[in-house]
């Protein structure tokens, strides 16, 4: 039952990803840039600590459930990334869930150059 679980977790973040891999994503990012975006890097410290993008603020996965949301704009689009985007869908699935406007970078996160 575990491995059916961890199965079809693993199918509708791999269905989120490739939603967000057309090439419309580009333009869309482009466009989200534009309106001062709030970027969580959803690595861990350490991960973060090795290098980030410049204006990212680190909010470790592990932390998403419990993170105030107070201190987030709502009128500003939240765009997550990590190292892959896995655990960038799984932030976006969380906090679109206590309503926020999420984005995720993705497929963008591995060719970002880190600061």
């Amino acid at each position: 039952m575990k491995y059916f679980v961890f199965l079809i977790m693993l199918l509708t973040v791999f269905g989120i990803y490739k939603i967000f891999s057309s090439s419309k994503t580009d333009n869309r990012m482009d466009n989200l840039f534009s309106q001062n975006p709030v970027i969580p890097d959803v690595r861990s410290v350490s991960e973060f600590e090795t290098g980030h993008i410049n204006g990212t603020i680190n909010i470790p996965l592990n932390s998403i459930e419990t993170i105030s949301l107070a201190g987030f704009d709502q009128r500003r689009p939240v765009i997550t990334c990590c190292s892959h985007g896995v655990r960038s869908i799984l932030t976006v699935q969380v906090l679109k869930s206590r309503g926020l406007k999420m984005y995720t970078m993705a497929e963008h996160c591995r060719i970002w150059p880190a600061v």
